[in-house]
């Protein structure tokens, strides 16, 4: 028998009658499980961020309250991470608060970490404020995390490194409100004022709820003579 032949034969006895036989007989595969639906904190937290990424902070603040209600662990540390960071934003005196909530109910998390240290940032904590933004790079925060970073440096005085993280952040482009203000704050501290004074524009314009940007829109006014304008 040839070494074709031999093949053809170990073909046929590998797939015989009786397995084919034997197929017919298996059960149908399962359907696959329909997944759970979201929870009710899951939709909230997931709505908040698609108003968020909208610029429409009132709307988003309401959401990630409601998603933090409802969620516990990480899921509600990023509620609250991100709520802190839109009051802030929105010239909301809870935003410290909410801050150190969102510690409180994960104490290892990224989006807690950026919120505490911008909140540690604005009283003038400079090296908690590093440390926690640190720790926020580090847990991979991205964004949030190097805007955090932008503020603890920029508490520390260290301008040309706030202004980096600023940057690396997105604050340039205003795609990032936090990022941008705080940058524009930078520049107008740096004697660059002219520079702040559109960016905060482009933040008033994307987000006209966002009262930082008002606030540093009107002390960039300000430094460049423009007092009259600023009220």
């Amino acid at each position: 028998m040839t070494a074709l032949a031999w093949i053809l034969v170990a073909a046929l006895v590998a797939v015989s009658p009786a397995d084919k036989k034997d197929d017919k007989k298996k059960p149908p595969a399962a359907p696959a499980a329909t997944p759970a639906p979201p929870s009710p904190g899951e939709a909230a937290l997931s709505l908040g961020r698609s108003l968020e990424e909208k610029h429409e902070l009132d709307t988003a603040i309401d959401a990630y309250q409601a998603a933090a209600a409802g969620l516990a662990g990480p899921a509600k540390g990023e509620a609250l991470g991100r709520l802190s960071i839109l009051q802030y934003l929105r010239g909301v005196s809870a935003s410290p608060a909410s801050a150190e909530s969102a510690v409180a109910a994960d104490p290892d998390g990224a989006w807690p970490a950026s919120a505490l240290a911008l909140a540690r940032a604005r009283q003038g904590r400079a090296e908690e404020a590093l440390a926690l933004a640190a720790k926020a790079v580090d847990a991979g925060g991205g964004a949030p995390a190097q805007t955090a970073l932008g503020a603890a440096r920029e508490a520390a005085k260290d301008l040309p490194a706030a202004e980096a993280a600023y940057r690396a952040a997105g604050g340039a482009e205003a795609s990032n409100l936090a990022a941008a203000v705080g940058l524009a704050r930078v520049l107008r501290l740096t004697r660059r004022a002219a520079e702040a004074e559109p960016l905060l524009q482009k933040v008033i314009a994307a987000s006209p709820g966002a009262v930082a940007a008002y606030k540093e829109s009107a002390r960039a006014k300000m430094a460049l003579g423009r007092g009259a304008d600023a009220m």
